[in-house]
């Protein structure tokens, strides 16, 4: 799934916020929000500091593009990756 990080701070729901389900982790500090309608994901929060939005939950075209694809090493043996992107069995960053 395609998504963009940014900080919490920088997103804002303008319409349809009576609509947003949150879905707490238990630490106070992350949750996932989803329409409340259909369920799809809208966003959810990292590290209680950032905030990740899958590109299918935008109008507009994102201005970030794709850098990589993680998690390769357990992805279905369907799916073919088509593009040249850097590929990472695992979690790229370092998580120390």
């Amino acid at each position: 799934m395609p998504w963009g990080e940014l900080g919490r701070d920088k997103l804002r729901v303008t319409k349809g916020e009576e609509w947003v389900k949150r879905l707490d982790f238990g630490d106070g500090r992350n949750h996932e929000a989803h329409c409340g309608e259909c369920l799809s994901l809208l966003y959810w929060t990292s590290q209680g500091t950032y905030v990740r939005v899958p590109y299918g939950a935008l109008v507009d075209e994102p201005t970030l593009k794709p850098m990589g694809h993680m998690f390769v090493g357990s992805k279905a043996p369907w799916h073919e990756i088509t593009d040249d992107l850097p590929r990472y069995d695992e979690y790229p960053w370092s998580t120390d």
